[in-house]
């Protein structure tokens, strides 16, 4: 350990989620989905989504530096991006919801990357903003 460090191993994302696995895998986590339904689940269970996403993502090709989009309201699901994706080293750019989808579609295009490539997870509401970008 290098003098002057109070802890022997760096504060990450990675140990943040291994420490709420570890100390309260069995602690509930309640969630409510815009349709009003209640999503329950445990910190283990929460760890274990994030590192399947954080290694899904992977396997689609998002590398550190990469950034990875979201469109979603705030429940477990955004949670687990909001996580995972930079506990595997990308970036996540959250979309504003209360934007126009026409500057829902030039805003990740705006957001300061190393890499021009992103990968999107869209949430709950990507359906409606599909449906008001064609209508005429």
């Amino acid at each position: 350990m290098l003098a002057g460090r109070m802890m022997d191993f760096p504060l990450t994302l990675t140990h943040f989620l291994e420490r709420a696995r570890t100390f309260f895998g069995r602690n509930e986590i309640v969630s409510r989905l815009p349709d009003k339904t209640l999503v329950r689940g445990t910190y283990g269970d929460f760890y274990r989504r994030t590192a399947k996403l954080a290694n899904a993502l992977a396997r689609l090709g998002v590398r550190p530096g990469d950034r990875v989009a979201t469109l979603a309201w705030n429940h477990q699901r955004h949670l687990e991006v909001y996580l995972g994706a930079p506990a595997m080293g990308a970036v996540v750019h959250t979309l504003n919801l209360r934007l126009h989808p026409n500057e829902l579609e030039r805003s990740p295009s705006y957001c300061p990357s190393r890499r021009e490539k992103g990968c999107c997870v869209c949430g709950d509401i990507v359906e409606q903003t599909v449906e008001l970008t064609l209508t005429p």
